[in-house]
This record gives structure tokens, C-alpha cells and sequence, in this order.
């Protein structure tokens, strides 16, 4: 009928309805489990990474939907690795890493865990420059005590609660040290900050966080 017409577009599987599941690919499955659960307007729905292999135009489409349903009184608890998708949509979050919990609380209170502003760094010269950077940060007194650096793949990211006041500081201390700045932000913290942060507590420096390994549960309550 009108809603299963209405769900299978929604999850981007409308030119697609009239073939057998067994057919489809692992995304496509996940997605029309999405549209299954949603089809009698449940009051708690269970999705399981339901925007997996959509284009960012269909994501959004779905996030709207799910904002929508959940202004109408539906609770929706599932699990992203879009962090952006947690950030967008729930009012409280799970970090998962190899089956455990290791963090939850509202984007909000977890972006404040990571604390103070985070400073980019763009430089020439690749990963040496970078490591000498890195090296300036942890050797000199220009951040507060509890600042921490971390290399990049363009040069270096500091987290510091001065990170705004004394970042002209570090341009110039970058320059004495020979380096060459190319690109300079200050921002506020993301959730991909606080997985990082998290996820990096957690594990050994060469250990990859993979799909398997770490997932967000997210929590969208009226």
C-alpha cells in the first residue's frame, strides 16, 4: 500500500520493491529492516545502523523521517558509526568499543569531556614538521597543563582550554622553530573528537578502530 511505498523510498529501495530480499546486498538488507520496523509506527523502534550504504541526500531524507516520528512520540535507539548521525539525531549517546561501554552521556556532555577548544594546524613538509610541532607543544608552557597534541595528517590538532588566547603564541613559536604554517582553525570540539579521545584511552597506538571494534549507540527520546 501507501505506507510501504512511502518506507521503501524513504530507505532508497522504491526501484528495487518488487524483488525477492535474498537478492539484495548487506546494505540493502539493513536498510529494508529499517523500513520493516517503521511500518506500524511502533512506539520504541531498534535500528541497527539503518543509513548504511545511502547517498547524503537519502541519509538526510531518513533523518528527517526519524525526527519527525520521534516529535510524534516514537523512541529510537540505534547504532551509527556516522558520528554526525548521533550528533544530529539523539539526546543521549553510548560509546561502544570491543562490546563494552565506555562512555555515555548527551553530545553535549561528552564534547565537554574533551575539554577547552581544539586548535588545527596546517603544515609544510609532511610528518617531520608535524612531529617537530608536536614536540614545540609538549616542551614549552604555551598551553595550560592539561593541553594535549596530537600529528595529523596535515600537521597537528591541540585540544586546550587557552587554545584561542594562545594560539598566536604558537604561530610564532612554529616560525622560530623553522616551520611553515599553512592553514590555521580553532573550533570546538566534534563527536569524532570524542571517539578519538575515547577510543584512544582504550587501545595501543597501533591497534585500528574498525567497524567491528567500536560503534555509538544512540538515543532519540520524546
Amino acid at each position: 500500500g501507501d505506507r510501504i511505498d512511502e518506507l521503501l523510498d524513504l530507505v532508497d529501495l522504491a526501484d528495487v520493491g518488487d524483488k525477492q530480499a535474498e537478492e539484495f546486498s548487506g546494505g540493502m538488507k539493513k536498510r529494508l529492516d529499517a523500513a520493516m520496523a517503521l511500518v506500524h509506527q511502533p512506539p520504541l523502534v531498534f535500528l541497527d545502523e539503518p543509513t548504511t550504504g545511502l547517498d547524503p541526500k537519502a541519509r538526510n531524507r531518513l533523518w528527517k523521517y526519524f525526527q519527525r516520528i520521534n516529535d510524534q512520540g516514537t523512541t529510537i535507539f540505534l547504532t551509527t558509526q556516522y558520528l554526525e548521525e548521533a550528533d544530529q539525531l539523539c539526546d543521549r549517546l553510548s560509546v561502544i568499543l570491543d562490546g563494552k561501554i565506555v562512555a555515555t552521556g548527551s553530545p553535549a556532555d561528552l564534547k565537554r569531556r574533551v575539554g577547552g577548544e581544539i586548535l588545527d594546524v596546517d603544515l609544510e613538509d609532511g610528518e617531520d614538521a608535524s612531529d617537530r610541532a608536536a614536540t614545540v607543544v609538549r616542551e614549552t608552557d604555551i598551553f595550560d597543563s592539561e593541553a594535549t597534541v596530537e600529528v595529523t595528517e596535515d600537521g597537528i590538532s591541540v585540544t586546550s582550554e587557552n587554545a584561542r588566547e594562545r594560539g598566536t603564541d604558537l604561530l610564532v613559536a612554529l616560525r622560530d622553530e623553522g616551520l611553515t604554517v599553512t592553514g590555521f582553525n580553532i573550533r570546538a570540539p566534534t563527536l569524532d573528537d570524542v571517539f578519538l579521545a575515547i577510543t584512544g584511552d582504550e587501545m595501543d597506538d597501533d591497534q585500528a578502530v574498525t567497524g567491528d571494534e567500536a560503534a555509538t549507540a544512540a538515543e532519540v527520546e520524546r
